[in-house]
């Protein structure tokens, strides 16, 4: 990545420096590696060492006068001026007053590799209102992260303010062209060929258009360009708290909502939705890469952590309280077994072992000890007996540790902070999945991140978090939360019900649209054993198990099922895949993920490219889909225009080159229909 500062013309900053406008009372300059803030006269000037942001200071507060990659900027200054933000409590006879200016190293509570922090608070006296501006300008990265924070007087009514302006770029070039791009949630029921979860629609610069339901917007003018990102949990079905709209007019890009409203600003600081500016310079594929650049700073992997095969107790069965059965210690010791000889780094264990309810968050077994109460038996609907935790998780717990296994633990998202705490230092859980969140308002979403915030750090960072977007009500999202773990993409069952049931090239087309503009690796991608799946249904078992899961390669594999009811058969064919990607993976996790080939149809060639820009080297996945029927397929690859590849078949060993053209295009061969290929190649 090039390490390169935007040359701001003399001019410009004669002009800033020289201005009548208000002023900062003393300079400051705080440097980590490439990256500076530099706070002078009436302007702060932010580079990350890739891309650089120049703010003014002005009666109301800051405007950006120019923001781009090297000597470039797509961004100017606005004429007449306006502010980054603007709100309607502000009337028209406000000025803002500067309190202070605070720049600092920062982690971000240990979320974030180290960054520079610069803090400009504002205080509205006409609306009693002081505004906090916070910009995280972090080394190496293709842009900045910025936030408002609010807090009002004491005793002060206000009105209806969510609507406001929270991000401005006014943009240089005739003609810009825009791109939006949103995600569904509620994959439990986008599980069709007419239920994408991915929407992408483009826009010109003529006329002004109103965008409410997608997560980023691309603006890209000749080889330059800008993507604005809301970090929300809006997805394009579901709006969440106050997140707004992307606004696109003839010069310029707004982002509105403020998360925060009204009703719950009070007198501490409280955060609005955050904004992730970003540059780029080239077509469109190097906007892509850098919106997931960008993303991967903001949600920094360690691969001691973050990096695993996880396996899920709920998704074997075809009715909830035969899904809590399997979750019942006597099982758990069963599959740790299977974990073992298969190679899953991660054994999480689903809803039942609290009990058939969702009130004790302790094993049944250490919650009857508390209460002073006798036996440790459950009574299923069916009218099975079983023991659950018949000594707590003592059991399971040295058997995972002599095993090698690490534990994960469901709960639902009410869970108190102690409950939590408390599971973890008995069970030494590392991944909690915290289901059936509603977070329909500002406090309850504000509750919830702090309490999961505070126990990540009280575990010394050892634990994550997982998110699901399964549902429709709001949750997590594809933008927001993932410092605290990886996204649980949806449900994929054998059986019942229908629109739940596993459907392999759904299950890929599903990765295929994340990997457009997200990092993959932090979402989970289902596995399930096809030999269980509702042939009524699926075609899934006319699948090999080893395809299957190679679909989840690229991402975060999970299998969403018991281990035991694999078949030796599909043993055989899932253990030397996995062995050969644990092989690969650290490496793997270094690169970032595209779509590649064919949208996935059930008759497509498709599948993903993993590039590393620092090494010019990746890996591929690639799917002739079942029905398909072409053997040999030429691919477009990512930034591989007239370039000699070399290609390594990781199943196999097998070596070839290939000189590309100017398209990148790669020509590909598999005899067969539902087949794949593995590969490592190097760019020269």
């Amino acid at each position: 990545m090039r390490l390169k500062f935007l040359l701001i013309p003399a001019l410009l900053i004669s002009m800033l420096t020289s201005s009548c406008q208000p002023r900062f009372k003393k300079s400051k300059l705080v440097e980590i590696d490439n990256a500076k803030v530099i706070v002078k006269g009436d302007q702060i000037i932010a580079t990350t060492g890739e891309a650089t942001r120049v703010w003014k200071l002005t009666d109301l507060g800051l405007r950006t006068v120019s923001f781009g990659i090297d000597d470039t900027s797509i961004a100017k200054a606005s004429e007449p001026e306006v502010e980054d933000w603007r709100f309607k409590w502000m009337p028209q006879e406000e000025k803002a007053k500067l309190l202070s200016v605070e720049t600092k190293k920062d982690t971000d509570e240990g979320f974030m590799n180290e960054f520079i922090r610069t803090k400009a608070t504002f205080y509205y006296p006409v609306s009693g209102i002081t505004l906090l501006y916070d910009i995280w300008t972090i080394p190496g990265a293709p842009g900045f992260r910025t936030q408002i924070w609010l807090k009002k007087d004491q005793d002060k009514k206000l009105a209806e303010f969510t609507q406001g302006t929270v991000e401005l770029m006014t943009v240089a070039g005739v003609g810009p062209d825009f791109k939006a791009i949103g995600y569904y949630n509620d994959t439990q029921h986008r599980n069709t060929a007419e239920t994408p979860i991915l929407k992408e629609k483009k826009f010109t610069g003529i006329g002004v258009h109103k965008i409410n339901w997608a997560n980023a917007v691309f603006a890209a003018s000749g080889d330059k360009g800008v993507v604005l990102v809301k970090e929300s949990h809006k997805c394009v079905n579901q709006q969440g708290v106050n997140t707004g709209e992307f606004v696109i007019t003839p010069d310029q890009l707004l982002v509105t909502g403020a998360g925060l409203d009204s009703t719950h600003i009070n007198t501490e600081f409280q955060p609005c939705w955050a904004t992730w500016s970003i540059a780029y310079k080239g077509n469109f594929d190097a906007g892509k890469l850098a919106l997931k650049t960008f993303d991967r700073y903001r949600y920094p992997i360690d691969p001691n952590r973050d990096i695993y095969i996880m396996s899920n107790t709920w998704g074997s069965e075809d009715a909830g309280f035969n899904s809590k059965y399997a979750s019942r210690e006597e099982n758990i010791l069963n599959e740790i077994d299977v974990a073992n000889e298969l190679g899953i780094d991660l054994l999480q264990i689903d809803d039942g072992w609290q009990g058939l309810g969702y009130n004790n968050w302790r094993t049944v077994a250490s919650a009857n000890y508390k209460n002073n109460k006798k036996g440790t038996r459950q009574i299923l609907p069916n009218g099975t007996a079983y023991e659950v935790y018949p000594e707590g998780w003592r059991n399971v717990r040295a058997k995972a540790a002599d095993k090698g296994i690490k534990l994960g633990l469901w709960a639902a998202s009410h869970i108190p902070y102690e409950d939590l705490v408390y599971n973890y230092q008995q069970g030494d859980f590392r991944s909690y999945k915290l289901d059936f969140a509603k977070l329909r308002t500002y406090e309850i979403l504000r509750e919830f991140e702090t309490r999961v915030r505070k126990f990540v750090i009280s575990t010394n960072h050892k634990v994550r978090v997982n998110w699901d977007v399964t549902e429709n009500p709001p949750r997590i999202g594809y933008y927001f939360g993932r410092e605290y773990g990886n996204i649980y993409l949806e449900n994929r069952k054998p059986l019942q019900p229908e629109n739940v049931v596993y459907h392999p090239w759904l299950v890929l087309r599903d990765a295929w649209h994340v990997a457009k503009y997200t990092n993959l690796n932090k979402f989970q991608v289902t596995y399930q054993n096809v030999d269980r799946v509702n042939r009524k249904v699926s075609d899934a078992w006319k699948y090999n198990h080893d395809y299957c899961l190679a679909a989840t390669l690229m991402g975060s594999p999970i299998f969403f099922q018991e281990l035991h009811l694999l078949s030796d058969k599909a043993k055989q064919e899932i253990k030397p895949l996995i062995d050969v990607y644990k092989s690969q993976r650290e490496a793997m996790y270094a690169g970032y993920v595209f779509a590649i080939g064919e949208e996935p149809t059930n008759a497509s060639w498709s599948g993903f490219q993993n590039y590393n820009p620092t090494t010019k080297t990746g890996y591929l996945t690639i799917f002739r889909e079942r029905k398909n029927e072409e053997s040999e397929k030429e691919i477009e690859l990512h930034f591989a225009q007239n370039k000699r590849i070399v290609l390594t078949d990781l199943m196999t060993g097998e070596t070839q080159e290939q000189t590309l053209g100017k398209s990148g295009n790669v020509t590909l061969a598999l005899d067969k229909p539902g087949t794949f290929l593995f590969l490592k190649y190097e760019m020269k």
